[in-house]
C-alpha cells in the first residue's frame, strides 16, 4: 500500500512586471536532473505573458517576484 517513494523537485525564481511580462527566470534549487530543470524553466517561459499582477503585489521596482516549485511525486 505504498503511495509515495518519494519526489523529483526544483524551485525556480519567476518575476512578472506589471504587464504581466517575464523579466526574471531562473533555478533556485535544482532537482538535480537537468533535463526536469529545463523543462520546467521552459514551461514557464512559454506560459508567458501572464495575467497583470494587482499592483499592491509589486515591488518597489515593479515586479511581482515569486517561487514555484515543479514537484513529480514517485
Amino acid at each position: 500500500n505504498q503511495i509515495s517513494r518519494g519526489q523529483i523537485e526544483v524551485s525556480l525564481a519567476v518575476s512578472i512586471d506589471r504587464a504581466g511580462r517575464l523579466a526574471e527566470l531562473f533555478v533556485i534549487r535544482s532537482s538535480g536532473l537537468d533535463l526536469y530543470d529545463k523543462e520546467a524553466l521552459r514551461t514557464i517561459r512559454d506560459s508567458s505573458p501572464f495575467a497583470t499582477p494587482p499592483s499592491e503585489l509589486l515591488d518597489p521596482s515593479s515586479l511581482l517576484r515569486m517561487v514555484w516549485t515543479f514537484t513529480v511525486y514517485l
